[in-house]
């Protein structure tokens, strides 16, 4: 569809500035994004244009570098660089300017409302300045690396001879992040894996090679890595999404909204997180003294009243909506398939404490020590069909053995004499070759005690948590108290 665009305006590069120096950078291509008066409407506002000085040419929807889209905005990806805050020299801008420029993830609102909304102090442009200030407490990078604010243009999908200004807030792209959201995980994490059958076929087809977007780590399928997941590779995504929490509260951010999981990014590898869509509730960043965190304590000591207690100085957060499902189906739900764990957790909470626990014990078995379990009963299968086949063969082997004894005389003298010389031979033949097959099944049955002492540990931790007994009763009051209790999750 032709427009008029390249006869109103000299330029139609995303602006944008940079939070802490006010350097100016500008897109690397013209980009002219879409809109619509309905923000219901939201394949509206996913065509773009790179169209420059001419008619723009929208692509179809999908297309455009969306990197996501959530109930308030949409997010780009969009390529700028350094450029003088004169647009006439914005084509000199590299030559001038030694900084880099950004690989952008920027955020557009909806609607005017919700646009005006997050350019609050006490909002996410607010927030996302306050934390860039404070990025040195964010150096391992579980939040998101906000660069500055923007301005774009876009055009009404409805009449492309309607165009606003958009205020954007931009942030830092990173591959090894890209969009995989933490539901998009825990989705894939409790679905029934493709048989082998099915995944050599994917794989033949080219649908499951490089495909970042599925959380498979680059070139690793969904079959291997959740096969590889293991309790230690549960505790430390927990860990990880916990001190991302703390994180916040480090740089002095009051509140963060944890009632869904798409505000949370999962790494290829599958060992970080990194916090996103940091609006805090609009409540700003952490005061002094503040409802919140009461600096005159001794002020109220005669009021009774809960409010006028000072609260703890962590993150304001819900901790008991998702975070305790996260732990159920990352612990219970690996390959289950998504009814298995609401089913599970009824049975647990519904039987005795010794019933349940077994019921625990036998799952975290059968999800993270399968493997364990199926070398052990093949160990011992291949043996015992060994010894049959000796047996109906008769080759050298137990048939042998038991045949190829003397028999017993008849008079206690002899048998005492005959009896020591065959338990001194046999003693010296054991000496002399040693079966590997019992040495291995002594290590196996060894390693197997090990492994259901363990399992028995992790079972009386989860129940704990589960049912919210001591020590874990208050577990979910605070981060630092969720911290504790993952702490104690038992790996070895």
């Amino acid at each position: 569809p032709a427009t008029l665009l390249e006869n109103t305006l000299l330029s139609t590069h995303l602006r944008s500035w940079d939070f802490v120096t006010g350097q100016a950078f500008c897109s690397k291509e013209p980009v002219v994004f879409s809109f619509a008066d309905d923000s219901r409407d939201k394949r509206a506002f996913m065509k773009i244009s790179t169209s420059a000085n001419e008619a723009q040419q929208f692509h179809a929807p999908g297309e455009g570098g969306i990197l996501g889209m959530g109930a308030n905005a949409i997010v780009h990806r969009v390529q700028l660089k350094p450029t003088s805050a004169d647009p006439d020299n914005e084509d000199e801008s590299s030559e001038w300017s030694g900084e880099e420029g950004w690989d952008a993830a920027v955020k557009r609102p909806f609607s005017l409302s919700k646009m005006l909304a997050s350019l609050e102090n006490s909002s996410e442009a607010g927030l996302a300045k306050r934390m860039r200030f404070a990025n040195s407490l964010n150096s391992d990078g579980r939040v998101l690396y906000f660069y500055g604010l923007g301005v774009g243009l876009a055009a009404n999908a409805m009449n492309q001879t309607e165009y606003k200004f958009e205020a954007t807030l931009l942030a830092r792209y990173e591959e090894e992040f890209s969009s995989y959201t933490m539901r998009r995980f825990m989705e894939d994490y409790i679905a029934y894996p493709p048989s082998p059958v099915d995944d050599r076929k994917q794989q033949k087809d080219g649908m499951m090679t490089t495909d970042t977007s599925t959380g498979s780590g680059g070139d690793r399928n969904f079959v291997h890595w959740h096969s590889d997941f293991s309790l230690i590779s549960v505790k430390v995504l927990l860990v990880s999404l916990l001190n991302a929490f703390r994180d916040l509260t480090l740089m002095g951010i009051c509140a963060f909204d944890f009632n869904h999981l798409n505000n949370v990014l999962v790494s290829h590898d599958l060992r970080t997180v990194r916090l996103i869509d940091i609006d805090g509730n609009s409540q700003g960043s952490i005061q002094y003294p503040s409802e919140y965190m009461d600096g005159y304590p001794q002020r109220h000591a005669h009021s009774k009243k809960k409010s006028d207690m000072p609260h703890k100085p962590s993150l304001d957060i819900d901790l008991n909506t998702v975070l305790p499902r996260v732990v159920q189906e990352l612990l219970l739900g690996k390959g289950r398939g998504p009814s298995f764990v609401s089913s599970k957790v009824g049975d647990i909470w519904r039987a005795s404490p010794d019933t349940a626990k077994a019921m625990i014990r036998e799952v975290i078995r059968k999800n993270f020590f399968a493997s364990t379990l199926s070398s052990t009963t093949t160990t011992n299968s291949d043996n015992l069909t060994n010894n049959h086949s000796d047996f109906d063969n008769g080759s050298p082997g137990l048939h042998q053995d038991l045949t190829s004894r003397t028999p017993l005389p008849s008079t206690s003298t002899t048998t005492t004499s005959v009896t020591t010389t065959a338990v001194a031979s046999t003693s010296t033949t054991n000496l002399e070759d040693v079966d590997e097959d019992t040495v291995m099944e002594d290590f196996t049955s060894l390693d197997d005690s090990k492994t259901s002492k363990h399992i028995a540990k992790v079972a009386e931790w989860f129940y704990a948590v589960l049912k919210k007994q001591s020590p874990w009763d208050n577990w979910t009051n605070d981060i630092y108290d969720a911290m504790r209790c993952i702490d104690h999750l038992p790996i070895t």
